[in-house]
């Protein structure tokens, strides 16, 4: 950037820096976050500044503090929900990962996953909905060849993002209810 544009830059950012604390007082956060969320509203502000576009009509403030706000509830969300993981207990002390497949164990050790394998596979089928029970159904290749979440996203006409959501919804059901 030339010298001037910088400057201009600096100047539209500063002018509209409140925005991010007016933001921060209505969100509702751990305080610990404080610091990040500000550096996020920042990031949102820059994107704003880079982004904007005056022939649409709308207001610079108007779209700067929908650009900051969005950049925040990201930053939230993703540090709000715990991720599950293929190493993640989901029944009593069995990792999702050893009932899925093994290979060198004992016998009794497989005869007592394969118990709990039909145990998950029944629950799956009883409680969860047709949509879902595909999704974790394919992701883990349970009754099917395993699929990744960009193939499941094509077969169901919705976007992984989505797919990656319902994942970790389901297996947060899977994990409470397995698990008690």
């Amino acid at each position: 950037m030339l010298n001037y544009e910088m400057s201009n830059v600096n100047k539209i950012f500063f002018d509209n820096y409140h925005l991010i604390f007016y933001i921060l007082e209505k969100l509702d956060y751990n305080k610990n976050d404080r610091e990040d969320l500000i550096q996020e509203g920042s990031i949102g502000l820059l994107k704003a500044i880079k982004t904007y576009n005056y022939k649409k009509g709308i207001r610079f403030s108007t779209y700067a503090f929908s650009c900051v706000k969005n950049e925040m509830l990201y930053y939230l969300r993703r540090n709000k929900y715990n991720y599950i993981y293929l190493n993640d207990y989901i029944y009593d002390d069995i990792e999702l990962i050893e009932t899925i497949k093994s290979a060198d164990e004992d016998i009794l050790d497989n005869m007592i996953k394969v118990e709990m394998i039909e145990s998950l596979r029944k629950y799956i089928n009883k409680k969860l909905n047709k949509i879902d029970q595909f999704i974790i159904k394919a992701l883990f290749g349970i009754d099917c060849e395993s699929k990744n979440q960009t193939e499941i996203s094509n077969l169901l006409n919705i976007s992984q993002g989505s797919v990656s959501k319902e994942k970790s919804r389901i297996l947060g059901i899977l994990k409470n209810n397995l698990s008690t």
